[in-house]
């Protein structure tokens, strides 16, 4: 006896009632399961067990625990970094302050972007150093001062970015913000930094009039 023949499955099709059902209704009838039955129920269960784990895949790389060499980065590993990006802008303010051109470009990567508070300085950093040159020729460039910062970083683990507010000499209250990328285990440079100037809501009437010509 095959033991498909064993069992039996009870299922609902169309057709008709010898007491007068329609033919459009449903009725109850049972059949012996078949083999055809029994491979198509292994079917569906091969298909959810590999549908299950597609979306434990998907979650783990989600949280940034599924990328080849990415795993949950320890506190100490954070701090680390946090302590070396801080310590990179603050070489870069520093080193504006003492008017050190190689010093200061040095912080920047080579496809590194500056943007300054003028509409027109959208910078690459040859045309900033370009822009700076004379600036840092007299002996002494700007003097920003961090007063606040925030820094991020990527699962990876491979960029930070940030937003710092600055006290700066000659522009007031400002405000710097931008992209890191890691170039060796424990060094950074910027990729990208905006600087902006920042205003109170209750003068900004006041500023938009100066600078619409009224």
């Amino acid at each position: 006896m095959r033991a498909a023949a064993l069992a039996a499955q009870t299922r609902e099709e169309p057709g008709a009632d010898p007491r007068g059902t329609s033919a459009g209704d449903r009725v109850r009838v049972d059949r012996p399961l078949v083999m055809s039955d029994a491979r198509a129920y292994s079917h569906a269960s091969v298909t959810r067990f590999y549908s299950l784990l597609l979306i434990a895949g998907l979650s783990l790389w989600t949280f940034g625990c599924g990328a080849p060499g990415v795993g949950p980065r320890s506190a100490q590993s954070l701090s680390l970094d946090r302590e070396a990006v801080s310590s990179l802008l603050d070489r870069l303010h520093d080193a504006a302050a003492r008017a050190d051109e190689e010093a200061y470009f040095g912080c920047y990567t080579e496809d590194a972007v500056f943007l300054g508070t003028d509409a027109t300085e959208h910078w690459t950093l040859a045309e900033f150093r370009e822009y700076s040159h004379p600036f840092f020729a007299r002996g002494r460039a700007w003097t920003f001062q961090s007063t606040r910062r925030s820094i991020y970083f990527n699962a990876a683990g491979d960029l930070a970015w940030f937003d710092e507010d600055l006290a700066t000499e000659n522009l007031g209250p400002a405000r710097g913000s931008g992209v890191l990328r890691r170039v060796g285990p424990a060094d950074w440079q910027v990729v990208h930094y905006n600087l902006a100037i920042t205003v109170p809501n209750d003068q900004f009437g006041a500023v938009r009039a100066v600078l619409s010509g009224n």
